[in-house]
């Protein structure tokens, strides 16, 4: 356990001590390549799909909200999943790491029951109503 505690406040160490400029660039980076490759997942599909047919490209629009619902929520738990376990890591309480982390999949777990609940309930329904306002 100690072990752990000495990586761990190693990289506490060049967190607090690094300058923020490098910081900024070093954690920044990855997170803004992510969120591009995330923007253009749709629009690649959407210029693939486009060749096939107008009613492919349709069905790809209508489909595009309920992912982008799927990734609000699985953002949404790691953002306060991050925000609980840095506050643990820096209290050096590795008991509340391991409870946030397996609270964290069990919330993960019912986002995911959550979306398959509504989506068995409610897809049809917002499909026949995008259908209507399409004519």
């Amino acid at each position: 356990m100690k072990t752990e505690f000495k990586q761990i406040e190693q990289a506490e160490n060049s967190m607090g001590t690094a300058k923020i400029s490098g910081l900024v660039l070093k954690t920044g980076v990855p997170l803004m390549v992510s969120l591009l490759i995330n923007s253009l997942y749709n629009f690649v599909d959407s210029v693939f799909v486009s060749r096939v047919s107008e009613d492919a490209l349709t069905a790809l629009s209508l489909a595009a909200p309920v992912q982008i619902l799927m990734s609000a929520m699985g953002l949404g738990i790691a953002v306060g999943l991050n925000a609980v376990i840095s506050e643990a890591l820096g209290e050096q309480d590795g008991e509340k790491v391991k409870r946030t982390a397996s609270a964290a999949l069990v919330l993960a777990f019912l986002a995911w029951l959550l979306i398959v609940v509504l989506e068995i309930f409610t897809l049809a329904t917002y499909f026949k109503w995008q259908a209507l306002a399409a004519r």
